[in-house]
Order: structure tokens, then C-alpha cells, then sequence
């Protein structure tokens, strides 16, 4: 028995062939072409809600600067942490003759060169003790000049303080 022979159709492409051939290609990357296209001018005011958003998907380098004012905050929802700085509590000891400053050095970690420094007494305030501005002068160091404004001498020792820097 003979096979018949097999003969290859060479007939021209229906309008059908090609409408589903284009449907297939446009379904298949039309929602890449949509992800890639949506811009600031495509949101309507307010339809990006924070319950919409996953969580760290907002992070400061993806904010223009000077985008976010204290106008745009809510009240008593930022604290020392969101500041991104050193929060050290210690105790230091010191001693100034009568009318004299000296340099007070504090090592802090995490304070950085730039950084402001606040320093504040968490215990009994040493009385006629000034403390001057404090410098953080590189990578953990902080110094601050300290002056005794009496006519006696000075010396204590387990000065509660509390050193924050920010910046």
C-alpha cells in the first residue's frame, strides 16, 4: 500500500489568523506596558491611602527634598528615634576650681561629625555649673566646655547626664 503524499498548504494568512495573533501578543504585554506607565499625573488626589501601602515602601531617598514639612506630619508621632541619632545615659565625675572652666570629653557612641549634641542632667543639677555647647568633634567624640561660676571649688562624681545628638 502507497501513502498518499503530504503537501504543505501555502495558502495566504485570514483575517481571523491575524486578529487573534495580535489579541495574543497584546494581552501578554499589555500589562507591562500599563505597569511602566502610570505617573504622578495618573493618581487621582488621595486614592494612595497608607493602608495601600506595604510597609517600608516609602523611604527617604524615594522622597523629593523638602517634600514633607512639619505641615505634613501628625502630632506626637515622631520621637528621638525617628531623628536617627546617639540617646546616651551615664554618669560622669568632675572637678573645677572656683571661677574656672575646664573641657568636659565624652565618648558617645553613635554621634557623628555634623551631628548637634544636647546634653541634660538627669539627676540633681550640679548648682553654679554652666555647661557650654556641645561639639561633636568626629565619629563618638563629643567635647563641651564646663564652668564653675562660684567662689568655692567644685567636685562631684555619679552626675547623671543624658547626651542626644540629631542632624
Amino acid at each position: 500500500m502507497r501513502l498518499p503524499k503530504l503537501r504543505l498548504s501555502s495558502r495566504r494568512p485570514r483575517y481571523a489568523d491575524i486578529a487573534a495573533t495580535l489579541a495574543l501578543i497584546i494581552a501578554s504585554t499589555g500589562t507591562a506596558y500599563a505597569a511602566n506607565t502610570v505617573g504622578t499625573i495618573d493618581i487621582i488626589d488621595g486614592a494612595v491611602t497608607t493602608p495601600k501601602l506595604a510597609d517600608a515602601a516609602v523611604t527617604a531617598p524615594k522622597l523629593a527634598q523638602n517634600s514633607i514639612g512639619s505641615g505634613k506630619v501628625s502630632p506626637n508621632s515622631l520621637t528621638l528615634a525617628d531623628i536617627k541619632g546617639a540617646n546616651l545615659t551615664g554618669s560622669i565625675s568632675m572637678a573645677l576650681s572656683a571661677n574656672s572652666c575646664g573641657n568636659l570629653n565624652f565618648s558617645v557612641t553613635g554621634a557623628a561629625a555634623g551631628q548637634a549634641a544636647l546634653l541634660t542632667w538627669t539627676g540633681t543639677v550640679p548648682s553654679h555649673i554652666v555647661i557650654g555647647p556641645l561639639k561633636v568633634v568626629d565619629s563618638g567624640h563629643i567635647t563641651a566646655v564646663a564652668c564653675n561660676v562660684s567662689g568655692t571649688a567644685f567636685s562631684g562624681s555619679g552626675i547623671g547626664i543624658r547626651i542626644v545628638t540629631f542632624g
